[in-house]
């Protein structure tokens, strides 16, 4: 049955129970409606990060056969493997976990990678669960997420467009509890009223459009109702934030296609909020490419040269 429900969803005639569901052409919205039915047919709630952890036939299979030891959390492996501490990375506006997976390049191969990378999916994207009412709580969320992984320092943390902001957010919260946040990345992130702007009155097709540069296709209407709903939700948690001061070093990627607009607005809104070292990197990708496949290689190489 789950052999028909793949071949259902990638619109194949059949797949082999060894070949992983993204390699066959599926995506995380494909995850996602790949849980729903599995949901709908066998009575059993997974969540997505189950598909990355276990993306064949097989191996899902048998993690279904698990399911009493399958917690519900959205934080997701996007590579495992390195010997230092891992890089947690917070999604943009539109909640997903894929883009990051741009952050992985094959072609060098988790021998030459010191770090596993997890990312964090917004709650609303799957079945059953809640937007997040305020920005402290989704934080307290995420670090309760990311502590169950690494219960101590230092920690690693990159943000991408909302995710910049939360992740900035979520080292104050770290460092509140007394555990040491190593250093910060930001990739081209705001808090404030300038969000009603500039993310506020994007449309579904602007949505969907920014989703086919990731390589998301076949969004069906219901997928695309809970991406929008989350990223109205982020804009309105961007609005209302007043960022605290952090003591990690922070790095601040801004996309040069911002600056008639933002000019000097990363020293302005952030440098206040950091105590140690702030970095302002200025790129030519735009904001919504950074994490694309023709981008990660810079990216990769950013996380490489501040990371280690």
């Amino acid at each position: 049955m789950l052999c028909s429900l793949f071949a259902e969803l990638l619109d194949r005639e059949s797949v082999d129970i060894d070949t992983s569901f993204f390699d066959l052409g599926g995506h995380s919205l494909l995850a996602t409606r790949l849980i729903s039915r599995i949901r709908t047919i066998f009575s059993v709630s997974l969540p997505i990060r189950i598909i990355f952890e276990a993306p064949t036939v097989c191996a899902l299979a048998t993690a279904m056969e698990k399911i009493e030891n399958i917690d519900g959390g959205s934080l997701t492996l996007i590579k495992a493997g390195g010997d230092r501490e891992p890089l947690f990375c917070i999604h943009g506006g539109a909640g997903l976990v894929w883009p990051f997976r741009n952050l992985v390049d094959d072609k060098v191969g988790d021998k030459c990678e010191h770090r596993a990378i997890y990312a964090i999916q917004a709650r609303g994207l799957e079945d059953g669960e809640c937007l997040p009412a305020t920005m402290m709580e989704l934080v307290a969320d995420y670090v309760d997420q990311i502590t169950s992984k690494q219960p101590s320092g230092p920690y690693y943390i990159l943000g991408w467009s909302f995710g910049a902001v939360a992740a900035h957010a979520i080292c104050e919260a770290l460092e509140s509890q007394g555990r040491e946040v190593a250093h910060l990345i930001m990739l081209d992130g705001y808090y404030g009223e300038i969000n009603k702007r500039e993310m506020g009155t994007r449309a579904d097709t602007e949505i969907i459009d920014i989703a086919k540069r990731y390589g998301l296709d076949n969004i069906d209407h219901e997928i695309m109702v809970r991406v929008n709903n989350v990223y109205q939700n982020c804009v309105a948690l961007l609005i209302g934030h007043n960022p605290r001061p952090v003591q990690a070093d922070c790095v601040f990627v801004q996309s040069r296609q911002s600056l008639p607009s933002h000019g000097d607005l990363p020293n302005k809104l952030w440098k206040p909020f950091v105590c140690s070292a702030f970095e302002v990197i200025e790129t030519d990708m735009d904001h919504f490419d950074m994490l694309s496949p023709a981008n990660g290689r810079e990216i990769r190489r950013l996380i490489r040269k501040y990371l280690g």
